[in-house]
């Protein structure tokens, strides 16, 4: 995430705080002054402030180990004064890993809090955990300290079984829902209910003056927009396959033709795509339009040259059965334009990635 500080690295996971976390250490100390705090109430509270937010690290560290049970890496962690986000490499489409993933977070709440609340057993610290006013009613600061952890942790179990899409809550609702219906339509029952819990949070927020709420809620309610959107042009995606963008009268050259013949062709194509063979039709490479700009900006090759000089031999291929979704990703990776397109081992022409989203375009 862009604006953001690393501070470490566990398990292959980079950790990054954004820098809007400082306008909460701010705040926090302004609380402090406006409350007359001393500096060992103000240090206390600060401890307090970082150990939830370490907690809510594990939390997502809970997350991403979880993923990686699944084959699913973790980009990065990052941390905000509204909580932590775990950014997968992918979102698991299976409802089963979904749901294993979601709850993963929350457990690791519960071992901490449960941890907390058995020390206290251990030390005979008495308190009760009335939901509305839990309160220590035995022990020192350091034992009230433990306290506010075990019911962070408490309060973070609970508030992310609301089923908030996408929070943790609506992740399983999803998932469960995905057992008995189609993914896209399990995403869009979801993402209406979080968002419906997202305006009850920025209405509640503003209404007690709890503003960290309101920003959750504002959070929600475009974060479930946006995965919505993208599961749904995945499904869109799904349905159709290369053979509805194919071009079967793609543009050749030999592969021992000069640069200038190259260009020449070009300049007459409104799509500048070629597929380079050799003298026994076989494809060796491609030539998309992107390459031809770059080398008439750079002007780094002689035209006298061969068109094998700049070729690109290392593409990917389709085939018709292909979904648009898998070409589209296959594109992507290799950062192609276009590719060849084979049936029966037989190259029969060229699918190409601007056919292929204004395909999409026309299905949404």
């Amino acid at each position: 995430m862009k604006y953001s500080l690393r501070l470490f690295s566990w398990f292959g996971i980079d950790v990054f705080v954004h820098w809007s976390f400082s306008v909460l250490l701010l705040v926090w100390f302004w609380l402090g002054f406006s409350a007359d705090q001393g500096w060992f109430e103000m240090l206390v509270s600060l401890l307090l402030l970082l150990a939830v937010f370490a907690c809510v690290t594990l939390h997502e560290f809970g997350h991403s180990l979880m993923a990686q049970r699944f084959g699913i890496d973790t980009v990065d962690i990052t941390l905000l004064p509204i909580g932590g986000v775990a950014r997968l490499e992918r979102i698991p489409k299976i409802p089963v890993q979904e749901l294993w993933i979601a709850v993963a977070g929350p457990a690791v709440n519960v071992v901490i809090g449960a941890l907390v609340a058995f020390c206290f057993w251990v030390l005979r610290i008495d308190y009760s955990l009335s939901f509305f006013s839990p309160v220590l009613l035995s022990g020192s600061v350091w034992a009230n300290f433990w306290f506010n952890i075990l019911w962070v942790n408490i309060f973070l179990v609970l508030f992310n079984a609301i089923p908030a899409f996408p929070m943790d809550g609506g992740r399983v609702l999803r998932a469960v829902l995905s057992f008995r219906l189609r993914r896209s339509f399990a995403t869009k029952i979801a993402t209406v209910v979080g968002r419906v819990f997202a305006v009850a949070f920025v209405l509640v927020g503003i209404y007690t003056q709890q503003f960290n709420l309101t920003l959750i809620g504002l959070y929600v309610y475009y974060v479930a927009g946006l995965e919505n959107r993208m599961v749904q042009q995945e499904h869109r995606f799904s349905q159709g396959s290369v053979r509805h963008v194919l071009n079967s009268k793609p543009s050749y050259l030999l592969e021992n033709d000069p640069l200038n013949h190259l260009f020449e062709r070009a300049s007459n194509e409104l799509k500048p795509n070629f597929l380079i063979v050799d003298d026994t039709d076989q494809l060796v490479g491609i030539v998309a339009k992107e390459d031809l700009a770059q080398q008439i900006v750079s002007n780094e090759l002689n035209k006298n040259e061969k068109i094998n000089q700049l070729m690109n031999t290392d593409f990917v291929s389709l085939n018709l059965d292909n979904t648009l979704q898998e070409a589209k990703t296959l594109l992507s990776a290799k950062n192609q334009s276009f590719a060849p397109v084979y049936y029966e081992k037989n190259v029969i022409g060229i699918a190409d990635l601007d056919d292929i989203l204004a395909y999409l375009k026309g299905q949404a």
